[in-house]
């Protein structure tokens, strides 16, 4: 590597070339240094800088550099001449820099890029910037194999650290970088560095001083020229080399021919930390057994290699996790020898085609061999045993071409079926049918044939038996060969003969094989008819012409999609552009509205610039496995008119100009979530296709459409709390075909006529009445709050004809899965039949009618109900828990043949027994969350699972804080987050103690989640929310409600969290958010004195709330997460702007933002929220109290300086005993203050017009630091200490009593003690203040130590 000042006799700069660009001259100059050269360009404005700088620093000659030339500087001759000109001024300027190199002229010669010094200069300065920070983080330092060389080549050098003059560029900062780092990158290249003739691959470096490392990843690097890798291997943990290795010997032994002496003893040793290896994407033909120094190795990776077999893997016996993907492995010879406790392997792009040696890895639980050889069924077999396997990957084998291959293979799992996952699929209710008659089918099988066996030889032993009894009856026996043709022959006779008049003998004999045969005939008989009505019901299933829309491929399937592309534009060759690109495949009901009697199922495809629609027909297509299909309609995206969206997605309403009814269509779905993801696609699509218009031809209804503000009237009518939508899905009802819409509210469970499908009217139509008044048929009405009974599901109901059924045109239909509950109204029970067209709506109906019933019942609980106010009113009111204590349960179709896990279902009062209440409800994934990666999941799984307040949480918070990072997200956004937010993400989640601005002594232990929209508190307690009162009139007991309820507490939280959390008794406390506080809201953000706690201000009284930290870095890490958030949410569509909010936000600076009074300082973020941080007045207001209460002098206020200041807990032995006291404490020059204070009403919001009740610092106690007696601290929780104080100084008096001779003196009595234990949130803090503490303490009493008791 090249160093300027061990090379000099080899240093050459010369200016090779010169070239005019943009009518200016660039000079090309070679930089030689030992063997290492490269090239930098400059023009002369740069030498003309270079030298200004010179000047100053170096005191060079001005006149060394030649000078400007204005006019001709274009001119060939002219540039030689300044080419020879510059290139002597620069060997001039280097040889009078011999000893030392400028700065200016080494950024000009880019050495900080090529040479010693430089690189290593600029690492000490970025270490210097951010290198606590990177440590802080626990992120990994990326370097390359350049940067380690010069490193351990300018630790040679005989230098001081600091040569350059300049601290920020002391090497000390690396060293002290690299001996605590604990994640290191080296990423090198194979190509040379920047212009120089530099090959990184060939730099010796030295990893010695990294004496910390945990994990090390390495990236094209020869490993024989990595040296210090043994002093390491007792730290590292996870070590990932790639692009680097031939062997794996070539890293574990380096230069080392042999790891093992003659004797035996090892010579090298061994890696015992490390627990994870990754060496993919290496050369590594063979695994030597080398792999013995990795006796702890829990991961092994050496997929993308080029091994061929497996083995000397015996010695790992800790290892779990095998990749051996994308080798050369062709087979496999009893791998349960080589790997015994292995759960997760990994075998596929090799070349197997058998999987028998796979049989007996009884601990396995995950095998992936996609992409290899495997053609046969029967290979399955060998793993599908495996007593733990789960998940099983054959995708790209040839097996997966056989007919039914899905069906034939998780038959080999058996009863564990239900269990198992093919190729990252559940098996379906479908599949799981076909599965359980193909078993059927197999033991039947099996059956048969054993009892043929069992025939053949009973008809064996009773002929020998007839022989033997013949024998001993005439007393003579005949001896002759038997055949089988002669036991037949024998079996015959004594079935005929079975009527005539024989001995007693013959006919007993015959009677008993004529009823043995008999009953083997009729069992084989029986054994028929199941296997014919078997085959028939396999049979009818596949003629039928019901399709499972479930089944039916999507876009995801590549084959699928590019038939598809084939079917609707033709084949097109290799040099064809694609005519149209497919956006998005849905498969659904379509009416037209010039038709509505009609429902045609159909494929709807969306491209770049139409739709089509593709209705489907009976028979089977050519070459994919699906009904038929015939083009219907297309529809130009450029002519569409309006795109409108039913309620939560069940339909999408397409309007196309110009056409009137014929081209006004309603898709109606089987999948909200398929729904949603082609009404992205179409407005995306039409964003790009109509971007020119301006009015976006969209039209949202999923929450507040005419018929969801038709039934929020009407429910709030009935005063009852409304606002969501929280499922609706189109329906058939009670097998009569006819169609209807199934709406879920907050409070009741509706059937809609169909005719809600076209309303609002389309466009077209003008007849002024049909638009004004909406007509919506409610079939069915029924209260959520109703008792439930006879719950059914996959029931099938006989189809009766109805005047409004709709018609199949082709006999094609999607099929239909029943359900039946029934309601107990105070008419009688009623029964409500219906049938989904998937299961996964089914199955999300039941789970949200579930949630809203458990919510229903949470908040129509006695204790809430509001008595009528007067003197003669009844004050009864019903315990409605009392009634309903049956269980309610799910009942299966037994025709159907399918089996379904219990649900959780807590009707109002009614509990019901299924999986345990607790976290279950966490994983209910209904739907795929984009946005969460790993780093994200592990983010907030480790935040969660991090609770370190000192208030302890109760059982319910403690499972919530157990829950992964998957499951809260799932569960923020199926539980906790807004309807209508799904754009919404979930960033940030913490614990932390809140206080509400209506109660200011109630503190609420609260999981904070931060997501890119709102902040959610989230707690057990019981929050009390603004209510609309009752009514005075209804105050009066003729106006007393006669139902179960009476008049229901109208709230205005109209979020829709259901509380899947929850107790399994009726009255058990919902874990829900009791703030949703949206930052569109949010108008001030105050910090507390010292970083202690953070307020957050909205409008009113209603949304003001502190976070009490206790700890400063906690607090910077609210307003990290606040501020990130609040940025993210300043630039998303969520937030409406104006142009000329978007302009002032765009030239309003920093400095114009931020401003600094006697306040404080504040600070507006660019989302207009002020982050206002305490002033001089605060620390003036709490001295002056403190003061007060001492009453000290003028000349003493000195001694009410403060040290520190700190909010924590007291429990003090003069109040007695255990609660905690939430309190501020506050440590000055010979004081320790105990204070109540305000967190919440100061400093006061903007809407305030008055004083608040309560002063911001009430002293309590006060005590002197030199009473002090001593201090008790604890092992096990260093967060508390105890203070014992006495009421008079530690000072030593003589007592004359004491050395009296009177008996009944008692001598002068001890002082009283007082003990104070104070409960500190953060560790350091609770350091830095006993510290403080003794410190002051030895200052007053002279030098003397404070006793410290560690119990």
């Amino acid at each position: 590597m090249a160093q300027f000042g061990r090379d000099l006799d080899t240093a050459a700069i010369r200016i090779i070339s010169s070239e005019i660009i943009d009518k200016h001259t660039e000079y090309l100059i070679e930089v030689t240094v030992g063997t290492y050269t490269w090239t930098v360009k400059h023009r002369y404005s740069d030498f003309y800088e270079l030298h200004e700088k010179l000047v100053s620093q170096c005191k060079i000659d001005k006149t060394l550099l030649p000078p400007k030339k204005l006019f001709g500087n274009q001119n060939e001759s002219f540039i030689k001449k300044r080419q020879t000109e510059l290139e002597i001024y620069l060997q001039t300027v280097l040889f009078y820099m011999t000893n030392k190199i400028a700065p200016p002229l080494a950024a000009f010669l880019e050495f900080h890029n090529y040479e010693i010094h430089g690189i290593t200069q600029t690492m000490a300065e970025d270490l210097y910037n951010k290198g606590d920070v990177l440590l802080q983080l626990k992120e990994v330092y990326s370097v390359t194999p350049l940067q380690l060389h010069c490193l351990t080549e300018r630790l040679k050098l005989p230098e001081p650290t600091c040569d350059s003059g300049d601290t920020k560029k002391d090497i000390g900062h690396i060293l002290d970088f690299i001996t605590r780092v604990k994640c290191l990158h080296v990423k090198g290249q194979q190509h040379k560095v920047g212009t120089s003739n530099i090959v990184m691959a060939k730099l010796k470096f030295d990893l010695t001083l990294y004496k910390s490392l945990e994990c090390l990843e390495i990236e094209h690097c020869d490993p024989f020229l990595i040296s210090g890798l043994e002093t390491n291997k007792q730290s590292i943990e996870h070590l990932f080399i790639h692009y680097s290795l031939n062997s794996i010997r070539d890293i574990m032994l380096q230069d080392i021919p042999h790891w093992k002496a003659e004797d035996g003893t090892t010579v090298v040793s061994h890696w015992e930390n490390l627990i994870e290896v990754d060496f993919s994407h290496n050369s590594i033909l063979h695994i030597d057994d080398s792999v013995q120094l990795l006796p702890r190795v829990e991961v092994l990776d050496l997929s993308y290699n080029k091994l061929e077999s497996i083995e000397h893997l015996n010695w790992l016996s800790q290892l779990t996790i095998l990749n051996l993907s994308y080798n050369n492995i062709s087979h496999l010879d009893s791998l349960h020898t080589k790997l015994g406790n292995l759960k997760k392997l990994n075998l596929a792009g090799n070349k197997l085609s058998s999987l028998s040696g796979l049989s007996k890895l009884f601990s396995l639980e995950n095998l992936d061999v996609m992409d290899n050889n495997i053609s046969q069924i029967p290979e399955a077999k060998y793993v599908c045993g495996l007593p733990c396997l789960e998940c099983l990957y054959l995708t790209g084998n040839p097996v997966t071409g056989v007919l039914d291959y899905r069906t034939k293979v998780l038959a080999m799992f058996g009863d564990r079926v239900v269990e198992a996952t093919l190729d990252q699929e559940k098996p379906t209710e479908k599949e799981l049918d076909t599965v359980r008659v193909v078993q059927a089918i197999q033991k039947s099988k099996e059956k048969r044939e054993k009892m043929e066996k069992e025939k053949t030889t009973s008809y064996t032993s009773l002929r020998r038996e007839s022989e033997s009894s013949q024998t001993s009856e005439l007393g003579w026996s005949t001896v002759r060969p038997t055949s089988l043709s002669s036991s037949s022959n024998q079996e015959s006779s004594y079935t005929k003969s079975s009527g005539q008049n024989r001995t007693s003998s013959t006919s007993s004999m015959s009677s008993l094989t004529s009823s043995s045969e008999h009953k083997q005939d009729h069992l084989e008989e029986q054994t028929m008819i199941g296997h014919k009505m078997t085959e028939k019901m396999v049979k009818s299933s596949k003629d039928s012409s019901a399709v499972n829309c479930s089944k039916l491929p999507t876009m995801h399937d590549k084959d699928f999609a590019n038939w598809m592309q084939k079917r609707l534009f033709g084949t097109l060759t290799d040099s064809e552009p694609v005519a149209e690109k497919i956006i998005d495949i849905l498969w659904c009901m379509v009416v037209q509205y010039s038709n509505q009697q009609v429902i045609e199922p159909s494929c709807v495809v969306l491209t770049e610039r139409r739709i089509f629609i593709l209705r489907l027909k009976k028979g089977k297509s050519t070459s994919m496995n699906i009904p038929d299909m015939e083009t219907f309609y297309i529809m130009p995206l450029s002519n569409i008119h309006e795109v409108l969206i039913g309620a939560c997605y069940s339909f999408i309403r397409l309007e196309e100009s110009f056409v009137s009814s014929s081209g006004t269509f309603a898709l109606v779905v089987t999948d909200a979530d398929a729904g949603k993801s082609f009404t992205d696609g179409v407005e995306n699509s039409l964003k790009q296709d109509q971007a020119s218009a301006g009015v976006s031809p969209i039209t949202n209804h999923s929450q507040y459409g005419d018929l969801a503000k038709h039934i929020f009237k009407l429910e709030d009518e009935q005063g009852l709390s409304t606002g969501r939508l929280a499922f609706a899905m189109c329906v058939t009802i009670a097998g009569i075909e006819q169609m209807a819409m199934l709406l879920l509210s907050e409070n009741s469970v509706y059937l809609i006529d169909l005719d809600c499908l076209f309303w609002p009217k389309p466009s077209y139509i003008t007849v002024l009445e049909d638009i004004k008044s909406p007509n919506f048929t409610f079939l069915q009405n029924h209260s959520i709050g109703t008792k439930i009974s006879d719950i059914t599901i996959n029931i099938t109901f006989k189809e009766k004809h109805h005047h409004k059924t709709l018609q199949h045109q082709n006999e094609i239909k999607f099929e239909k899965y029943g359900f039946s509950m029934i309601f107990h109204e105070l008419i009688g029970p009623v029964g409500f039949h219906v049938s989904f067209f998937s299961v996964k709506s089914r199955d999300a109906f039941l789970d949200r009618l579930t949630n809203l019933r458990s919510e229903h019942a949470h908040q129509m609980s006695p204790t809430i109900r509001e008595e009528p106010e007067g003197g003669n009113e009844s004050s009864d009111s019903q315990d409605i828990s009392s009634e309903d204590d049956g269980d309610i349960s799910i009942r299966v179709c037994p025709a159907s043949n399918v089996t379904c896990k219990d649900r959780s279902f807590t009707m109002a009062g009614t509990n019901v027994h299924s999986e345990q209440l607790g976290l279950s409800g966490l994983s209910n994934k209904l739907f795929d969350v984009p946005y969460l990666t790993p780093e994200l999941g592990s983010h907030l799984q480790e935040s969660l699972q991090c609770y370190s307040l000192i208030k302890p949480l109760t059982t319910k918070l403690e499972m919530l804080a157990k829950a992964s990072g998957s499951d809260l997200v799932h569960y923020f956004h199926s539980d906790i987050s807004l309807i209508g937010s799904e754009q919404e993400q979930l960033h940030h989640v913490m614990w932390g103690t809140v206080v509400p601005y209506q109660d200011i002594k109630h503190e609420i232990v609260t999981l904070i989640m931060f997501s890119t929209r709102s902040m959610y508190f989230i707690s057990e307690q019981l929050v009390k929310s603004p209510v609309v009162e009752r009514p005075s009139w209804m105050t009066h007991s003729r106006n007393k409600s006669d139902s179960v309820i009476g008049f229901q507490v109208k709230h205005l939280d109209k979020h829709h969290s259901s509380g899947i959390i929850h107790s399994s008794q009726s009255r058990g406390t919902i874990i829900r958010s009791y703030l949703v506080f949206n930052y569109r809201d949010l108008k001030q953000v105050n910090i507390g004195l010292f970083d202690q706690c953070v307020r957050i201000t909205g409008k009113d009284q209603n949304s003001v709330y502190t976070i009490v930290t206790r700890d400063s870095m906690v607090t910077q890490k609210v307003l990290h997460y606040l501020s990130a958030m609040l940025s993210i949410f300043q630039s998303s569509p969520m937030l409406e702007k104006s142009s000329s909010d978007l302009e002032q936000d765009f030239y309003r600076a920093f400095d114009k933002r931020t401003k600094t009074t006697i306040e404080g300082m504040e600070y507006t973020h660019p989302s207009r929220v002020q982050f206002v941080y305490p002033g001089e007045d605060v620390i003036t207001d709490l001295l002056y109290v403190i003061t007060e209460h001492l009453r000290l002098p003028l000349n003493a206020k000195r001694k009410a300086d403060i040290l520190m200041y700190l909010q924590g807990y007291i429990r003090s032995s003069e109040s007695g005993g255990i609660e905690l006291f939430a309190k501020s404490i506050v440590l000055t020059n010979q004081y320790l203050c105990i204070i109540n204070e305000d967190v919440v009403s100061y400093p006061l919001p903007d809407f305030v017009r008055g004083i608040p009740n309560t002063p911001r610092y009430f002293l309590t106690e006060c005590r002197k630091v030199d009473f002090l007696k001593r201090i008790l601290l604890f092992k096990e929780d260093s967060k508390i200490a105890t203070l014992i104080f006495s009421d008079e100084p530690d000072d030593i008096v003589v007592d004359a009593d004491h050395f009296s001779l009177d008996s009944d003196s008692k001598g002068r009595q001890s002082p009283p003690e007082i003990e104070i234990m104070l409960f500190i949130q953060s560790e350091k803090e609770m350091d830095k203040f006993i510290l403080l503490l003794r410190n002051q303490w030895r200052d007053i009493q002279h030098g003397n130590e404070l006793e410290v008791h560690l119990l």
